[in-house]
Formats: C-alpha cells, sequence, structure tokens
C-alpha cells in the first residue's frame, strides 16, 4: 500500500498498525509465559517421580530437560551450548530438579565392603 504523507488518514492507519503489532507481542509474551510456566511443571513433576535412570552404551545420564528448556537456551546461545560442559554445570547448579540419577545395570557380585579375612596389621616396632 502507498501512503501519500502528511495525510490524517495515513496517520490513522500508521497509529492502527502500531497497536496492532503492540497487541501481538502482548499476546505472544502471554503465550511464552505460559509455555514457560507449563514447562516449569512438567520439569517438578518429572523430578517428584524420580530422577533415577540406567546408564546408556553412551555413558551415564546427569540430568533431563524439558523440551521447552533445550530449545530455548539452544535458541539463544546456539545448540552447540549444550555440549559445554561450564553450562550444564550451570544449568544443574542452578535447577536441580533437572539432575538425574545415574545407576549402572550391572550386578556387582562377590565383594564385600569389610571382609575379616583381609585385614593388615602393623608391627609396634
Amino acid at each position: 500500500m502507498i501512503f501519500k504523507m502528511g495525510t490524517r488518514g495515513d496517520f490513522e492507519e500508521l497509529r492502527l498498525t502500531q497497536k496492532v503489532i503492540k497487541e501481538l507481542h502482548e499476546r505472544l509474551d502471554e503465550m511464552d509465559n505460559a509455555r514457560f510456566v507449563a514447562a516449569m511443571k512438567r520439569q517438578r513433576l518429572a523430578a517428584k517421580a524420580g530422577g533415577e535412570a540406567y546408564h546408556v552404551a553412551d555413558g551415564e545420564i546427569k540430568m533431563r530437560v524439558d523440551p521447552y528448556f533445550y530449545h530455548r537456551w539452544g535458541q539463544r546461545l546456539g545448540y552447540e551450548c549444550w555440549s559445554d560442559k561450564q553450562f550444564v554445570d550451570e544449568i544443574l547448579r542452578d535447577n536441580p530438579e533437572t539432575r538425574v540419577k545415574s545407576r549402572s545395570r550391572k550386578i556387582q557380585v562377590g565383594w564385600a565392603p569389610s571382609d575379616p579375612r583381609f585385614h593388615k596389621e602393623y608391627d609396634a616396632a
């Protein structure tokens, strides 16, 4: 649409456009806030359900992050941030509900922490 500068209708339409843009931004902020609150609820429910996992082929599982937070940080900082040890340590420190207890599937048999048959005695001399 081509406007002639200075006409009253042009300024009214511009104000209307600005109001629409402002309203859209407010609604998007409200929607994002609602998604954030829902993601926090899911994260806390997952932590209450028992944050425990078995080791996988690649190693141990340290944390579980809701997809909302994963993508939010990935879009802000770049998805390589999840490979950065310092970033992951900060997430674990600031969000303890993401931490998962990881354990092995292997069963250890035949070892007792205090076996009386094996002990050391030192001579007093």
